[in-house]
């Protein structure tokens, strides 16, 4: 599985596939692809440590889904219900914490009704295929759908020149969101990146 994932089997397959409409590799050509296949104790050895690191990745992306869900409770309790803590570290509404008429309905006092676009900016992302890093240079990672999604970038993540504007650039606790193809929206933590196109 891991050598069929290797770059070193995707550059093997990109210089031997045929066909000019849509590039295939038949099975005597599939067939021809040599590797180093360590002995069998060794192989045992490799896989347990792989399957370690699989296991830990996969503990890790459950530990984000438990926080996202713990959040999303977090927020509906006091942005929905008016239960954050008080100055008494109360539940705000059900301790008698004063509300207010709104266009919204009742909200708590001293709290503001206002659009996102007065409270936040919003920045799209560039078409980062224009912006490849040459071989030497600096470069980030490009946040794209995919990576939102998992929340993570990755070895096989395309880059970008690290240069690119300030305000193209994500760091850890930014609001990413998609409006293209699959709607999400994160708070980003997954480290500096480069917000591509369709990202705000």
């Amino acid at each position: 599985r891991y050598t069929l994932l290797s770059s070193q089997y995707k550059n093997w397959i990109k210089g031997n596939v045929t066909g000019s409409t849509r590039s295939n590799i038949n099975v005597e050509g599939f067939g021809k692809f040599t590797f180093k296949l360590p002995e069998r104790s060794e192989q045992k050895r490799i896989a347990d440590i792989l399957t370690a690191l699989d296991d830990k990745i996969e503990l890790n992306n459950q530990m984000n889904q438990t926080l996202e869900e713990i959040a999303s409770l977090l927020y509906k309790r006091w942005f929905v219900d008016f239960e954050f803590p008080d100055d008494k570290g109360n539940p705000y509404k059900s301790s008698g914490g004063e509300m207010v008429d709104s266009e919204l309905g009742m909200i708590p006092k001293g709290w503001e009704v206002k659009n996102l676009t007065e409270i936040a900016k919003f920045v799209n992302g560039l078409a980062m295929q224009k912006f490849r890093p040459q071989i030497s240079e600096e470069s980030l990672p490009v946040l794209k759908i995919k990576e939102l999604i998992s929340n993570s970038v990755s070895k096989s993540t395309e880059r970008c020149k690290k240069n690119i504007k300030d305000e193209v650039k994500v760091f850890d606790g930014d609001i990413i969101f998609s409006w293209s193809g699959t709607l999400a929206v994160k708070i980003w933590s997954g480290g500096e990146a480069g917000l591509n196109q369709h990202l705000f």
